[in-house]
């Protein structure tokens, strides 16, 4: 989620337009220095655009339509990001399998603030600064703003989700761009089919001598 802040007598504020400095908030297994509380941070966090780029290959983002950008966006935005600070990935197998099978085998009423997916993270987003108290035919279902043939809760999205191919039809997400790209390591292009042939010809070893 791309956010822009400047700093207040010493103190970051979040702001709308294209002014300010350009952060995600986003989530990260990892340590990272989060801006805002001036502190390493594990989960939900703002991270700089310098921490992203290293990250990927390539980077393309969703354009929110100026028409649905709600007053006092920056107040609700600031909200949403303070509710779910250090939120980190789920530590349970139940999410995945959901996700995995593209069935809600363990709905929930509200969202677990504490562990919920990047892509989940962003549906709730969409769900909370856009959705609520805008859209008469929201009424719960997600699929009604982002697109007809996407996930009802938020706690079925996946990236692959917010691909303009997928979600073109939605009320609130317009144009896609690329916004970074870069030439993948030539180091991972070489080791990744080389480890997964080792791992063929282990599997194919411990076959045969099992046998």
């Amino acid at each position: 989620i791309a956010v822009r802040y400047v700093l207040k007598n010493g103190t970051p504020e979040i702001v709308e337009g294209t002014t300010g400095t350009l952060c995600v908030f986003e989530t990260n297994a990892c340590e990272r220095y989060d801006h805002f509380i001036g502190k390493d941070i594990i989960g939900a966090g703002f991270s700089s655009m310098d921490h992203i780029i290293h990250k990927y290959n390539r980077i393309d983002a969703r354009i929110i339509r100026p028409e649905v950008i709600p007053e006092h966006f920056a107040t609700r935005l600031a909200r949403f990001t303070k509710k779910y600070r250090g939120s980190r990935f789920p530590s349970s197998s139940k999410p995945f399998l959901s996700v995995w099978l593209g069935v809600d085998l363990f709905p929930k009423s509200d969202p677990d603030k504490e562990n919920m997916f990047c892509s989940e993270l962003v549906a709730q987003y969409v769900l909370e600064c856009f959705c609520e108290n805008l859209f008469e035919e929201y009424s719960g279902d997600l699929s009604r703003v982002l697109g007809q043939k996407l996930p009802v809760n938020a706690n079925m999205y996946t990236p692959a989700h917010f691909d303009i191919n997928i979600s073109e039809a939605g009320k609130i997400l317009a144009e896609q761009r690329t916004i970074f790209t870069k030439p993948a390591d030539l180091l991972y292009i070489i080791l990744t089919p080389l480890i997964l042939i080792c791992f063929v010809i282990m599997c194919l070893s411990a076959r045969f001598t099992l046998k």
